[in-house]
Parts: structure tokens; C-alpha cells; sequence
């Protein structure tokens, strides 16, 4: 106990945020896609408890990284934001990232930007959410894709293009189904029922 607090005592800023950074990565690595295997309720309620401490890594990230690696990797958990609050500074945190690195090329860019995408279209940003869809359809992560296209079915069933939303709901089921993803797959199909109704 009293090296523990002795720790924290003498132990400066930056090297708690790097350790925070690590552990974070960590547990994100350990199950890459684990965020799109629970409950959306229960995904939801992780991110929104998480937040701050999402808030905290990517800060360092930007500060002191020197590539977008890491950053990436952590901008999934995001996704989650979706039903859930924090969805302006969480856009706010993308933007960061997204100015500072935006590179298609980089394995982990897809599911970052998907799930920027999808706090995009939250926040009212469409034109934004959309041109961050379409760029992650040309990669070949199918997660990723499967979530732009989730994005960009509720913005198509939103202007009342239902035929076009009814293509990427299942085009998204797919994608989810061949990842094994099943609650993905629950809640894509909930919408495609929705969208025939």
C-alpha cells in the first residue's frame, strides 16, 4: 500500500498518461473487436464510463506520439458513443486525431474512421459522416465497412431513401455475419426491419 502511494507520489504526469496509454492499448489488443461482440446497451454504458479515460490517452497520444499507431487502435471504442453521451467531445477527439494523421493507409484507419463516421452523422455532421464512409468502402476492413455502411443506411433511411438504405443494412449484416459479430448482426437487422416497416 505505502508503495503504491509512494509510486503515484514521486511518479511525474506524463509517465501515469503513458502507462494509462499502454494499459489501454492493451486491453484493446487483446480482443480487437470486442466492443462490436456485446449488447448495444452495455457497449454503450462502457463507453460512456470510459470516456475520460479515452479523453486522456488520445490527448497524450497527439501530444507525444509521432505516428497514429496507437491512437487509432483506441478511437474504436468510439464507436459506442453512438447511444450515448459525449458524442460532441468524442467528435471533437476525432477531429484531432483525423488533422494531425489522416492515413488510408495505415491498417488501423478504417475502424477509427468508420467509427468517426458514425459520431459524425450523431452530431448532425452528414456531409462530414458521408465522405468518411464512402473513404473507408474503398479499404479492405471488412468490420470497418460494415460499420460505414450501417452510417451511411441510417442517414439513407433518414432522407427517406429506403431502397438505398435497405443495400447498405444488408450489405452490413453480411460483412458483421462474416466477422461473427453477432450482436452487430442483431442490431443491423433490427434496422433493415425497421426500414421495410
Amino acid at each position: 500500500m505505502f508503495c503504491r502511494d509512494e509510486l503515484r507520489r514521486v511518479e511525474s504526469p506524463e509517465v501515469s498518461q503513458e502507462r494509462l496509454a499502454a494499459a489501454a492499448l492493451q486491453l484493446v489488443e487483446a480482443q480487437p473487436y470486442s466492443h462490436l461482440s456485446i449488447g448495444y446497451e452495455d457497449g454503450a454504458a462502457r463507453a460512456t464510463a470510459a470516456f475520460d479515460t479515452v479523453r486522456k490517452v488520445v490527448d497524450h497520444c497527439v501530444a507525444l506520439d509521432g505516428h497514429p499507431d496507437r491512437v487509432y487502435r483506441i478511437l474504436r471504442w468510439v464507436w459506442w458513443l453512438d447511444a450515448g453521451a459525449y458524442q460532441s467531445e468524442a467528435t471533437n477527439l476525432c477531429d484531432r486525431v483525423f488533422t494531425r494523421w489522416n492515413e488510408p493507409a495505415h491498417p488501423a484507419w478504417p475502424l477509427a474512421a468508420a467509427s468517426a463516421a458514425t459520431l459524425d452523422r450523431d452530431v448532425g455532421r452528414r456531409d462530414e459522416a458521408r465522405a468518411m464512409s464512402q473513404a473507408v468502402l474503398e479499404s479492405t476492413d471488412g468490420v470497418a465497412q460494415a460499420l460505414a455502411h450501417r452510417t451511411l443506411g441510417l442517414m439513407h433511411r433518414a432522407q427517406g431513401d429506403y431502397e438505398i438504405a435497405r443495400h447498405h443494412f444488408a450489405t452490413a449484416i453480411e460483412l458483421a455475419a462474416t466477422a461473427e459479430l453477432d450482436a452487430l448482426v442483431d442490431e443491423l437487422r433490427i434496422h433493415l426491419a425497421l426500414n421495410l416497416a
